[in-house]
């Protein structure tokens, strides 16, 4: 199949241009298609199926492949992940309501299909529903209209009935915490929206491949965030380094960073204090 057929329905997001002004082409978006599509060409070009019996095939593979998926997710968790989630659950608001829980990804998976998450999480948004990827801001959007008619909800919005995209951004803001552990797709994604951001660095402090070393990059701090910016998302993998004081660091992470949490236990621990500020009361 031609490629275009599994890429955003909108290419429009952060910094997607080349140095000659062109857009650049995304990867692909609708995975559960495309693997779904592989399957069926190998079972029609190699092995005898015909169209129907090749699609029927790959759609019974495929959901095998997904349930197993979900099943090997909690053999991979983040240490302290459930304990984290767990305390999240426990806040309540000022009027005794829980706090909401969603999920963002890129992937087709879904926590409330994870065995031990499912009662942790109130939606999930992915890629495949909206048509686009992170950071692409109608994914956060499509987000926050999941939460938009939660009715003990409706004084964030100041009671409205319709939420165009001029009015979320101006509301959402401090209420909406975005968690994430990349920091183009996350941070700089949820920051669009003018959302509290903690990057969790837990997943990502041993990954080298394809890693921005910023203190080799020193000598180049006269480039502005906006080129950095651009620079990086030609990167498979960034990799900050832990502790420098480059320039990316005190430049990037200052800007679309509120908080970082090393352990994702430490999540909690931030989102804890911002809601205690909210509620006007202490930690103690």
């Amino acid at each position: 199949s031609h490629p275009e057929k599994y890429r955003a329905t909108d290419e429009g997001t952060i910094n997607n241009t080349d140095d000659n002004g062109e857009i650049k082409k995304s990867g692909p978006v609708f995975l559960t298609q495309l693997r779904k599509d592989a399957i069926a060409e190998v079972c029609t070009n190699y092995n005898g199926f015909n169209h129907e019996e090749a699609v029927s095939f790959a759609s019974d593979a495929f959901a095998v492949w997904t349930r197993a998926r979900h099943s090997s997710i909690p053999d991979n968790y983040a240490d302290s992940v459930v304990e984290c989630l767990e305390k999240i659950r426990r806040l309540r608001t000022s009027d005794g309501h829980p706090i909401i829980v969603g999920a963002i990804t890129d992937g087709n998976s879904n926590p409330k299909n994870v065995q031990g998450l499912e009662h942790f999480f109130d939606f999930c948004v992915n890629a495949e529903q909206v048509g686009v990827g992170k950071p692409n801001r109608k994914v956060y959007e499509s987000a926050v209209r999941q939460v938009f008619k939660s009715p003990y909800l409706r004084h964030i919005f100041n009671e409205r009935e319709e939420l165009d995209e001029d009015t979320l951004e101006e509301l959402v803001g401090r209420w909406w915490v975005h968690v994430g552990d990349d920091f183009l797709k996350d941070m700089v994604g949820a920051k669009a929206l003018r959302m509290r951001s903690i990057w969790s660095k837990e997943l990502v402090l041993n990954q080298k491949e394809g890693q921005l070393d910023v203190g080799k990059e020193s000598g180049k701090k006269d480039k502005d965030v906006g080129e950095f910016v651009k620079e990086i998302t030609s990167l498979k993998k960034i990799e900050m380094t832990i502790g420098s004081d480059d320039y990316l660091l005190d430049s990037l992470e200052r800007d679309f960073v509120d908080a970082t949490a090393m352990k994702f236990l430490g999540v909690y621990d931030i989102i804890s204090e911002w809601h205690n500020e909210g509620l006007g009361t202490s930690l103690g």
